[in-house]
């Protein structure tokens, strides 16, 4: 079974209402899931995966922060893991056809201070308050997982109102993209 799991309600691209812990079947090989944010979101996230052995292709999609050569609007595939002292901690097979990226984060909210070891990194950086919990609690339970991720802001400015804008602008395309999943 093909899952998608999103941090926030706002960043579901389906036409359909979902509730923060649980699973909705959108067709039979597709479900989406709404985790939570941060550390809380990841202990809904490995529960689910513990509730649902079927639960065997994983993909995350959701909002992130543009750290290091990342376009605002773009959405990009993570496939390398960095925790917040830059050490690379995992690693994911290209799946999907967007640009790559690397990632890191925790559970604070990105607001613009780039951590020293980011200083020249030359790949495209986000940061998200998921990914990395979400990418170990998948490997540790042999799941298969996929991040997919939107830049939506900087980390400066009102980034409520650049997340729910740049979620509103690309819901279309993200939405093409997961129905070609079916």
């Amino acid at each position: 079974m093909r899952v998608i799991f999103f941090a926030m309600k706002a960043e579901n691209p389906f036409p359909v209402k979902v509730s923060t812990g649980e699973s909705v079947r959108i067709s039979e090989n597709l479900t989406i899931c709404c985790t939570g944010m941060g550390s809380a979101g990841a202990v809904v996230f490995r529960r689910l995966l513990e509730e649902n052995p079927d639960f065997t292709e994983l993909y995350e999609f959701g909002s992130a922060a543009a750290v290091e050569n990342a376009e605002t609007g773009e959405i990009y595939e993570c496939c390398s893991f960095f925790d917040g002292d830059g050490r690379l901690t995992a690693e994911s097979p290209k799946k999907t056809r967007f640009k790559t990226a690397s990632v890191t984060g925790n559970d604070d909210l990105f607001l613009g201070v780039k951590p020293p070891w980011t200083l020249g990194f030359k790949a495209p950086l986000l940061y998200t308050m998921e990914s990395l919990r979400f990418k170990k609690a998948a490997g540790e339970l042999g799941r298969e997982f996929t991040s997919v991720r939107l830049v939506t802001d900087s980390g400066e400015g009102d980034i409520r109102a650049a997340v729910r804008r740049s979620l509103e602008l690309n819901r279309a395309r993200v939405l093409t993209f997961f129905n070609s999943l079916k």
